[in-house]
C-alpha cells in the first residue's frame, strides 16, 4: 500500500471517529435531563446517608437534599403545571407518599378530581373482584361523591392503579410497567390518575423518586432489620418577615368592634412557634435543605396496614406499612415511642407542607391564614378509611397568595401554598 493511500485511510479513520464523537455529544446534550440528575444525585445521597446512619447507630450523618422546579412566576401558571402533570416535578418519599401531605398542590386539582377516600383491605390475600367488594362498602359522609383507592398494595405491570384491576387496553392510562427498580408511568391519565401513583407503594424499605415519567425504588438494605418507619422533623418556626406578615395581616382583619392586629401579639408567643414539627418522611420540589440524618426514637400516634404484591392474578401480602396520624382528625392510634430513623430538614426552601401542632396559637389564626391544611383536609372516617378533600386555591388567603408571587418576582420558584 502506497504511503499516500494509507495517509488517506487514517485521515478517515479519524474523521469517521470525530463524527461518531460530535453524534454522541449531540446525544448526551439533547438526552440529558439535568434536573433529573440533581434529584437522582439526591436520592442516592439520602440514600446513602440512612444506610450510613443504620450501619452504625449512633452516629449523625449530614446531607445536601436539592430537588429543583421548573420556574413558575404566578398563580395560574403553578396551577395548569399541576393540572398537566398532577405533582410538582420531583418527590422523594419512604415506601408510600402520606396521605394528606400533598395539599399543598392538590388544591389546584379542586374541581378537576372528587373528594377521594383512600382505604386499605386487610386479609392474607385478595383478588381484584374481591377488592371491588371492598370498594363498594366504603362511602363518604352524607353520600357525597367519592373516588375509592384501594392504596395498600406495591405498584405492578398493567395494574389499574384505580381499580386494582388489568385492564383490556395494556396503554390504559392509570397503568404503568415495572422494569427492575423502576416503574415506568404508562399514562396520558386524568387529573385523578396522574396524582395516584404516588399513594401506591414502590416496594416494601424502599425510597421512592417520582418523577414525571416513573417511579424509581432505592432499597435501604442496611436499614431493612433496623427500623421500619423514617421521620421528618423540621423548624416549622417563623422567620422575622413571617412574624411581621402576621401581625400586618391581623391588623387588616376586624373583629367587632377591635381589629385583631390591636392586640399585639407578644413576641414570647410568635417565638414559641419555632419549636421543631415532625411528619412521615418525604419530600417535593422545590426543595434546598442541609439535612441531618440520625437514628433514635419517635414518638406519635403510629398505624400500620398491611401491604400487598400483585402476583399470578392474585394480592398477597407482602409486607407491613407504618404512618403516623397525630396530623389526621379522627385518628384512633395510641401514642406509641419506637426505633426510627430521623431526618432533621431544619429550616429550609420549600420541601414540604408547613403544619403547626395542634392547639397552638396557629391553630387560633387558622381561619385568617390558613395554616393547618392537612388537618383541615384529611379525616380519619374509619381506622382504615382517610377522607381527603380539597379547596380552591383562590380560596386561600390573598395574602398568602400576594406574598408567594412577590417572592417569586424576585426571581424564586412559585411555591405552593403551604409550603414554606
Amino acid at each position: 500500500m502506497s504511503q499516500t493511500m494509507e495517509l488517506v485511510m487514517n485521515v478517515g479513520i479519524g474523521l469517521l471517529f470525530v463524527i461518531a464523537g460530535v453524534l454522541l455529544l449531540v446525544a448526551i446534550i439533547f438526552t440529558a435531563k439535568p434536573y433529573d440528575q440533581i434529584t437522582f444525585a439526591t436520592a442516592e445521597s439520602l440514600r446513602s446517608a440512612l444506610d450510613e446512619a443504620c450501619f452504625y447507630g449512633d452516629r449523625p450523618v449530614d446531607v445536601k437534599v436539592a430537588l429543583p422546579e421548573t420556574g413558575m412566576t404566578f398563580l395560574y401558571q403553578a396551577m395548569l403545571s399541576i393540572i398537566q402533570k398532577g405533582d410538582p416535578n420531583y418527590l422523594i418519599y419512604y415506601e408510600q407518599f402520606p396521605v394528606g401531605e400533598a395539599i399543598s398542590w392538590e388544591t389546584y386539582l379542586n374541581g378537576k378530581i372528587n373528594d377521594r377516600i383512600f382505604a386499605q383491605i386487610s386479609g392474607p390475600s385478595f383478588t381484584s373482584e374481591q377488592a371491588a367488594a371492598f370498594r363498594s362498602t366504603i362511602t363518604a359522609p352524607g353520600g357525597a361523591a367519592v373516588d375509592v383507592i384501594i392504596n395498600n398494595v406495591v405498584l405492578a405491570t398493567g395494574l389499574n392503579m384505580l381499580t386494582l384491576e388489568e385492564p383490556t387496553d395494556k396503554k390504559s392510562p392509570v397503568t404503568g410497567e415495572q422494569k427492575d427498580s423502576y416503574y415506568a408511568l404508562n399514562y396520558q391519565p386524568d387529573a385523578l390518575g396522574k396524582t395516584t401513583a404516588k399513594y401506591l407503594s414502590c416496594g416494601e424499605g424502599n425510597l421512592c423518586v417520582k418523577t414525571k415519567s416513573g417511579i424509581y425504588a432505592y432499597p435501604l438494605k442496611e436499614c431493612k432489620e433496623k427500623i421500619d418507619y423514617i421521620q421528618m422533623k423540621y423548624d416549622g418556626g417563623l422567620t422575622p418577615d413571617d412574624k411581621s406578615f402576621i401581625e400586618e395581616t391581623l391588623d387588616k382583619i376586624p373583629v367587632g368592634a377591635v381589629r385583631v392586629g390591636d392586640l399585639k401579639i407578644p413576641q414570647k408567643i410568635l417565638g414559641s412557634l419555632g419549636s421543631s414539627k415532625q411528619s412521615d418522611f418525604y419530600l417535593f420540589s422545590p426543595c434546598k435543605a442541609n439535612a441531618k440524618i440520625s437514628i433514635g426514637k419517635c414518638t406519635c400516634k403510629l398505624d400500620r396496614y398491611p401491604v400487598y404484591d400483585y402476583e399470578d392474578k392474585v394480592f398477597k401480602q407482602s409486607g407491613t406499612h407504618e404512618f403516623c396520624t397525630d396530623n389526621i382528625p379522627g385518628t384512633t392510634a395510641k401514642e406509641q415511642t419506637f426505633d426510627c430513623a430521623i431526618v432533621d430538614i431544619g429550616r429550609d426552601e420549600g420541601c414540604y407542607t408547613l403544619t403547626p401542632p395542634e392547639g397552638g396559637i396557629m391553630s387560633k389564626l387558622t381561619n385568617v391564614l390558613t395554616v393547618e391544611p392537612v388537618r383541615k383536609h384529611t379525616t380519619m372516617l374509619a381506622p382504615n378509611a382517610f377522607l381527603l378533600t380539597t379547596e380552591d386555591v383562590i380560596s386561600v388567603s390573598n395574602e398568602i397568595i400576594n406574598k408567594l408571587k412577590d417572592a417569586a418576582s424576585k426571581g424564586g420558584v412559585w411555591q405552593w401554598p403551604w409550603s414554606r
